[in-house]
């Protein structure tokens, strides 16, 4: 009684080898790797060195117990369900089936469909480190197994649950599809030869980290992407009229479709080029994040926080918008508007407007015009215009013995050196620390605010201080 119970749970099958039919075995261990293996039965088949294994109409279970065809080629097997290899051999899988496959694995070193046009779901039980080659999807069975797969040739893969996908040379084009739902967060890495990864709409979080050199990689419902260094190059392509919010770390260059609103978070440092992104957020003070304008977009506004240069060299029309209190350097950037917060701004360009700004320190050829009023600290302008109907101040910065001409500004403060203002329209101004004012054509009237001596020409009055 106890041995036909044993012979029940075996489940022995009746195979047929080469052409012989023999029955119940539950073992076949081959010569040469030649052996074809036919199932008469459904169940489960132990096998070691054989050429093919053909399964029957119900759910069979082959095990490998050596390497699968003498070491020396894939084992073909066709219409079998589920393939258990061994870690201690070499057992490398080929399926000849057509049409739509779903097979469960384990321990296999390959995985490789022999018909392009086969629709290959592939399960993975356990752990895997696995080539795949014109498989359609892998799907890792559990959240606590590492799966890595390498992808052996072009084409498209769909996954879940695995942790990374290696292209096995760059030069193939490879698309990866992340099948996890949203109610996981998605961790995956990638080699430089994945050219695009697009997640499902729903996912919450997906963490790419791309490893193993430069790369150039297009990505959809991404959330974060790690790269290897200055050389890589991210393009979100979620598609135009998107809203998307990134991270990136460790990236060169980040582009987006035009009409996408992007914004982009940014950690650690980084020199970053951007295209139609459009707010960068620095992940932190302590980190330096330089970022240019791709030459190729035309100007428009973007936000920007924790940034310390923005170069728009190449292009026109920029606006830029400072998101808390910050000191930046902008090259070729028309417009900035500052925060709340105290901002000091380094320009380099030829004529900048600036809004709620309180520091500029510009070039000797540039303009500034000044926005809303205010009160703000200038360096190296040769001439600063006022917002008119505001009360505007301007304090020439210490250290620049500044020649400058000001239009529609109130009051100009130096700091009692070697100054010459020059009034651009007629009006009233009121100085303070300024050695020189040069009139207008019109009717000027000039106001010390506080004793000391002043040099005048082409102004029609003058009214002293009280000292």
């Amino acid at each position: 009684d106890c041995r036909r119970a044993t012979r029940r749970r075996i489940m022995s099958v009746s195979v047929t080898i080469n052409g012989v039919t023999v029955s119940p075995v539950e073992t076949i261990i081959g010569t040469d790797g030649t052996e074809s293996v036919n199932l008469s039965t459904s169940g489960t088949l132990s096998v070691s060195s054989v050429g093919s294994v053909i399964g029957y109409s119900g759910k069979d279970v082959l095990t490998l117990i050596g390497d699968t065809a003498d070491g020396s080629a894939a084992m073909e097997v066709s219409a079998i369900e589920t393939v258990i290899g061994t870690t201690s051999a070499q057992n490398d899988i080929k399926l000849i089936d057509t049409g739509t496959v779903a097979i469960t694995v384990s321990n296999l070193d390959s995985l490789t469909a022999a018909d392009a046009t086969a629709v290959v779901t592939a399960t993975v039980l356990g752990s895997a480190n696995m080539i795949v080659s014109d498989i359609d999807s892998v799907i890792a069975s559990n959240a606590s197994d590492t799966v890595n797969l390498t992808v052996a040739a072009a084409g498209s893969i769909a996954v879940s649950g695995v942790d990374k996908v290696d292209a096995q040379t760059a030069s193939d084009v490879i698309d990866v599809t992340i099948l996890d739902s949203a109610t996981n967060e998605v961790a995956m890495e990638v080699t430089a030869g994945i050219d695009t990864v697009t997640a499902a709409d729903a996912n919450d979080n997906v963490v790419l980290t791309v490893t193993g050199g430069s790369a150039d990689i297009e990505v959809s419902e991404v959330d974060t992407v790690i790269g290897t260094g200055s050389t890589d190059s991210v393009t979100i392509t979620d598609g135009s009229g998107a809203t998307i919010e990134m991270t990136v770390s460790n990236v060169g260059t980040v582009a987006a479709a035009d009409g996408d609103t992007v914004t982009l978070n940014v950690l650690g440092s980084a020199n970053l080029t951007i295209s139609d992104v459009d707010t960068i957020v620095g992940n932190a003070a302590s980190d330096t994040v330089n970022v240019t304008l791709d030459s190729g977009v035309t100007g428009k506004s973007y936000a920007v926080g924790n940034v310390d240069s923005f170069d728009a060299t190449g292009v026109t029309g920029v606006t830029l918008t400072l998101l808390n209190a910050s000191t930046i350097a902008v090259t070729d950037v028309e417009s900035v508007i500052g925060s709340a917060g105290s901002d000091r701004v380094t320009f380099d360009g030829a004529d900048l407007t600036i809004q709620n700004v309180e520091t500029v320190l510009g070039t000797t050829s540039g303009e500034l015009t000044i926005i809303g009023g205010g009160r703000v600290t200038v360096s190296d302008f040769a001439s600063i215009i006022g917002s008119g109907g505001s009360t505007d101040t301007v304090t020439l910065a210490s250290g620049w013995a500044a020649d400058v001409e000001v239009d529609n500004i109130e009051t100009v403060i130096a700091s009692g050196g070697d100054d010459t203002v020059t009034m651009g329209t007629a009006g009233n101004l009121s100085v303070s620390g300024v050695a020189e004012v040069v009139g207008s054509s019109g009717t000027d009237k000039v106001t010390m605010l506080e004793a000391g001596s002043l040099s005048v020409s082409d102004v029609e009055s003058v009214i002293g201080s009280s000292g």
